[in-house]
This record gives C-alpha cells, sequence and structure tokens, in this order.
C-alpha cells in the first residue's frame, strides 16, 4: 500500500499539476485513485482554521477529518492513494495574518500518524513538497494575494514579512525530520516546468505507470498564472484607497476580468 501525499506549497504550480492529472483521473485509476480538492473540503477547511489560529482543538479536528477520509479510502481497496492540494499545508502566507508555513509541520505529522492508524505501519507513506526559488515565489504569492484580499503590502515589505515562508529548504529539513515514518521528496517547479507533462511531473516521477501512459501525459498550459506588474498595481492602489470593501471588490473583480 502507497500513499503519496502532496502536501504543498502554494504557487509552486499546483494548481497546473493538479489540472493535468485531473483531465487523466480515469486512466490513472487501475494505477493510483487520485483525491483532489473536491473531495476533501472538510479536511482543508479544519486544516485553515488551524493555520489561522493555531488552536490544537482545530488540529484534532483536522486529524478526525483526516482519519475520516482515509478510512473512507480505505474502503475501496485501492494499493496507491495520490492526494494532492497545497491546502494541507494550511493558507498562502500574506493572508489572514499567516507569515510563514509554521502550520505544515504538525499538520504534517497529524496525516501520517492517521496514515499509519488507517492504513497500517507497513504502508508506505511518501510525502511530496513542489517549492520554488524564493524570490519568485515571494513575488507570485504577493501577486495572488492583492486580488483575493484586501492586501496594502507593497512587495517590499511582503518580502521582509514573509521571508520565512519563502526558505523551502529550512522547511524541507524541518519536515523530514519530523516524520521519520516518511520518505520525503521535493521538486522545485523550475526544475520540472519545461517537462512534456510539466508540473504533474513531480507526482508522475512516483508511480509505476505504463510507458504508453505516462507518455500520453502532457502539460495543458498554465493554471492560475499570476498577473502583470501593471495590473498588480492597480489593484493594490484599489486595496490602498478609502473605498468601502465592497466597492473595492467589484471594481478588482472588473479589473480581472479585462482582457
Amino acid at each position: 500500500m502507497r500513499i503519496i501525499l502532496h502536501a504543498g506549497f502554494h504557487k509552486t504550480g499546483t494548481s497546473s499539476l493538479q489540472a493535468i492529472l485531473a483531465r487523466h483521473r480515469a486512466a490513472l485509476l487501475p494505477h493510483a485513485r487520485l483525491v483532489l480538492h473536491d473531495e476533501m473540503a472538510d479536511v482543508l477547511k479544519r486544516a485553515t482554521r488551524f493555520a489561522v489560529g493555531g488552536d490544537p482543538f482545530d488540529l484534532a479536528g483536522f486529524n478526525a477529518a483526516f482519519v475520516a477520509l482515509c478510512e473512507r479510502l480505505a474502503t475501496e481497496g485501492h494499493q496507491t492513494l495520490i492526494l494532492s492540494c497545497e491546502g494541507l499545508s494550511g493558507r498562502t502566507p500574506g493572508k489572514k495574518g499567516i507569515n510563514d508555513y509554521s502550520a505544515a509541520l504538525p499538520l504534517a505529522q497529524a496525516m501520517s500518524a492517521c496514515v499509519k492508524a488507517v492504513f497500517g505501519a507497513k504502508a508506505e507513506q511518501h510525502f511530496l513538497y513542489t517549492t520554488r526559488d524564493a524570490e519568485s515565489w515571494l513575488y507570485s504569492a504577493w501577486r495572488h494575494n492583492l486580488a483575493g484580499y484586501r492586501v496594502t503590502e507593497d512587495l517590499d515589505s511582503f518580502r521582509s514579512t514573509c521571508a520565512k515562508a519563502a526558505d523551502f529548504p529550512a522547511l524541507i529539513a524541518n519536515l523530514t525530520t519530523a516524520l521519520p515514518r516518511a520518505t520525503l521528496t521535493s521538486v522545485a517547479l523550475e526544475e520540472i516546468q519545461a517537462e512534456p507533462a510539466g508540473p504533474a511531473e513531480a507526482v508522475l516521477r512516483l508511480l509505476y505507470l505504463p510507458a504508453g501512459l505516462r507518455a500520453s501525459i502532457r502539460d495543458i498550459g498554465v493554471r492560475n498564472a499570476g498577473r502583470s506588474a501593471d495590473l498588480s498595481a492597480e489593484l493594490l492602489a484599489l486595496n490602498r484607497s478609502t473605498l468601502p470593501d465592497a466597492e473595492v471588490k467589484a471594481r478588482k473583480a472588473a479589473l480581472l476580468r479585462r482582457p
């Protein structure tokens, strides 16, 4: 039994990775059961709550929800499971006062314990984390947050506030130490984005697929792409304006619809 947990991180090609795998979900099924965000809404809601508040009660709620998910999947009888969602590491830094990935480690430890409890100690646990060059990640995360929240920080301030979140080597080292029962792999977006399968290459490397199926899985283009510098400047100006929230939201939506 193998459980592959792609648990992060945000803005590392995860939307594209998941869209590519979802397109081939049926073809993959004889070899691996794919589980994406649409099947773990309760798990992700509780991960977010814990990331925002850090309350042990919310971590216990996450644990219970993840056990329930694993128990449901266990009844299906698949030998390989792929769970992929960046929300399994909490919220994107820069939102709701979250400046780092401090929630990622306890969430990963909880998932590891749940997998052992449901599937047994002999089940192979493989945690996968996709990463990105720090400066590229900071710029991408800042632009992303501008659109969805009333973020008023400029890029320099965001870079200073969230620098720890972009220290992926330290994050991976800490996660590796904290997950003694698991194998942990990290793959940088820059390493795989030019591969025929695009960001999905990170997961495909961990699967044992027939050559024909492996070759048929191809990149489908960028999903959830970052905004231009000019658009980011307009969004920042709106966020900093004295307009009421509803008006800011409406104007930002209009900007984002603009060709």
